[in-house]
């Protein structure tokens, strides 16, 4: 199951372990670093972040939906609507 995140881009759901704002400090730090690293994963298309999505691989995506919106759109997927 996939959970659509912006520009036609997809996340597996059941690889998601948290989805946060992306303007905490923490969040932004933590961006910095996966970048760094190599494992960061930009959906957002050159428009604003507004969501940090850590993974359980340890990728860290950045996509430019509220955290609020991708949570509906997970939760709505895990209850099969």
């Amino acid at each position: 199951m996939f959970v659509h995140s912006g520009f036609q881009n997809y996340i597996a759901v059941d690889k998601i372990l948290t989805i946060s704002r992306s303007d905490s400090t923490p969040m932004r730090r933590q961006v910095a670093l996966a970048r760094d690293a190599g494992y960061l994963i930009d959906h957002t298309m050159g428009k604003e972040r507004k969501a940090v999505v850590s993974l359980t691989t340890g990728h860290v995506v950045i996509v430019p939906v509220e955290p609020e919106t991708l949570n509906g759109r997970v939760s709505k997927l895990k209850r099969g609507e």
